[in-house]
């Protein structure tokens, strides 16, 4: 499978922020997932807030993109973190981070980085789901 056979995830209204990007790649059953914010997908805009409303939202959205491409919290095999303050925030993070994922955690780096303005950005590897997988196999074998 080359790069150009890839599928690309796009979530309604990111556009207005005039970044260039998808919200999520597919290469076969890999996922990768671009940084997630607190942007509010209701309203379209960046919402800014405490380091815990920001987190929530993330990693919300990151929730949310997952499952646009057929995932979940519990198929992420690497999550990246950026944080604007990570001396202040890196416990906090720490424990919003066992709320959202569960034991065996996936692989993860937390960053120190100037996010313009935000406290927190996510980034994530996952697989598809195995039932996704399954059903698309089956799909395939379908029309051969």
């Amino acid at each position: 499978m080359s790069i150009r056979e890839r599928e690309t995830i796009m979530i309604a209204g990111i556009e207005r922020l005039g970044i260039p990007l998808s919200a999520a790649v597919i290469v076969g059953d890999l996922i990768f997932v671009s940084g997630q914010v607190a942007y509010d997908p209701e309203t379209g805009e960046l919402r800014p807030g405490t380091f815990a409303e920001e987190a929530e939202l993330a990693f919300a959205n990151l929730q949310r993109v997952l499952q646009a491409a057929g995932s979940r919290l519990e198929d992420v095999i690497k999550v990246t973190a950026y944080l604007a303050d990570i001396r202040a925030n890196f416990s906090l993070y720490n424990e919003l981070y066992r709320r959202w994922f569960v034991p065996p955690y996936p692989a993860r780096t937390t960053i120190g980085a100037d996010l313009g303005g935000l406290q927190i950005e996510l980034e994530a590897i996952a697989r598809r789901s195995a039932t996704r997988l399954e059903r698309e196999s089956r799909a395939r074998k379908e029309v051969r």
